[in-house]
């Protein structure tokens, strides 16, 4: 009897090991796996945050200084482009060095004239000539999260000529 109840609980303590090492083999596996997974989301993610900082840069190269004195040319200029509709749904817009709202689309984005106050980070990357990706926040209009991508407008008058140093 001594046997049986010995070679009983002997089977149970081994099924019990087993099930257990199976058990953390198994989560190991299934955390492997999420990882590759969220790697290869957040690289997808990462080129299409990319894709859309080439895009505004691309657009903001064809700004002219004309478009901040004149906002119905900003404003032309945007809505013709069709494309960013499709890659910006909430929406994007044209502001000055003043922080205030030139031209969007949709116009009832942001009203023209409007100030736009950026976080101090955003905006000293900005006057760094860099492009910058906001920090996500509640998007009261959109009524869900938003982040901001922005591109500086370069100046395109060409640096006068200075005498080479000999």
């Amino acid at each position: 009897l001594l046997a049986g109840v010995s070679a009983i609980v002997s089977i149970w303590f081994l099924a019990s090991l087993s099930s257990n090492a199976y058990q953390s083999d198994l989560e190991q596996q299934v955390l492997a796996q999420q990882s590759q997974t969220l790697s290869i989301l957040a690289a997808e993610v990462d080129q299409e945050v990319e894709d859309r900082i080439k895009m505004l840069e691309s657009t903001a190269a064809r700004i002219t200084p004309l478009m901040f004195t004149h906002p119905s040319a900003a404003q032309a200029f945007l809505n013709d482009r069709h494309h960013m509709s499709q890659q910006f749904p909430g929406g994007y817009y044209l502001v000055n060095s003043d922080a205030v709202i030139v031209a969007s689309v949709p116009t009832s984005l942001a009203q023209a004239g409007l100030a736009y106050q950026p976080d101090k980070a955003m905006l000293t990357q900005l006057r760094e000539g860099k492009s910058v990706v906001s920090k996500a926040v509640y998007g009261k209009r959109l009524n869900s999260g938003v982040f901001g991508i922005a591109s500086p407008v370069r100046d395109q008058q060409p640096a006068p000529n200075r005498p080479k140093k000999r």
